[in-house]
């Protein structure tokens, strides 16, 4: 009984520490080479990722915030590609490029509390061009 207390207390002390987190980061610099091949050139790659915890694998606990970075989403299932690839055409769109292209993702889930708590990340990324 009491280490099946201690155990949810360290999954629920986990869970509120690192609850859920969506960043984009920008490269910008190429050093000079052409990551692209359209006429406009390249603005930028963009690199989305996005996580956070599932009740069994299908139910939003704490998720990355894809509106507001930084910020956690509660009850809210936003670790999705389509969500992310939302995230990253926001961010193109915002640095005045008119495309994006070369787009890759990818996606994967761990049960951290089998078969109860999961996590999930996807990353998207992807360069914005005119």
């Amino acid at each position: 009984m009491r280490r099946g207390c201690a155990l949810a207390a360290v999954a629920a002390l986990g869970l509120a520490v690192g609850a859920g987190c969506a960043t984009v980061q920008v490269a910008t610099n190429f050093n000079g080479q052409a990551i692209t091949t359209d006429a406009g050139g390249a603005v930028a790659h963009i690199n989305v990722s996005n996580w956070g915890f599932y009740f069994l694998p299908s139910y939003a606990l704490l998720t990355g915030d894809t509106v507001t970075q930084g910020n956690i989403a509660v009850g809210k299932d936003t670790v999705t590609v389509a969500s992310a690839i939302e995230m990253l055409t926001v961010s193109s769109k915002a640095m005045g490029a008119t495309k994006t292209t070369d787009i890759t993702s990818f996606r994967r889930s761990i049960a951290v509390l089998p078969p109860i708590i999961w996590f999930k990340t996807v990353q998207v990324s992807g360069n914005a061009t005119r």
